[in-house]
């Protein structure tokens, strides 16, 4: 008889929430954080229109951020359009 290992097959189903895959959950979820505590540390410190108005440029700039990463694909890679020749390693006699 065959012996049997535990195979990891990973997971099931990719991780989705929102519509949103994987890393990008991870991206929104530091993005709308830092603007949240942005603000609260802002305002304490530079009062009610200035941390308003620098948590919007933090925001806009987030989103640019988020919207470059989700362009680029869930699994971006640089991708080379030349093509790779590899000669043999083994030396025929």
């Amino acid at each position: 008889m065959y012996e049997q290992y535990p195979v990891f097959k990973g997971l099931q189903a990719p991780l989705q929430m929102f519509g949103l895959q994987g890393r990008f959950l991870v991206y929104a979820a530091a993005i709308v954080g830092i603007v949240i505590l942005g603000y609260i540390l802002l305002f304490v410190l530079l009062g009610g229109w200035a941390s308003f108005i620098i948590t919007l440029l933090n925001a806009t700039v987030g989103g640019i951020f988020f919207y470059i990463q989700y362009k680029k694909g869930l699994h971006s890679k640089s991708r080379n359009n030349y093509v790779n020749v590899y000669k043999s390693i083994y030396v025929n006699k």
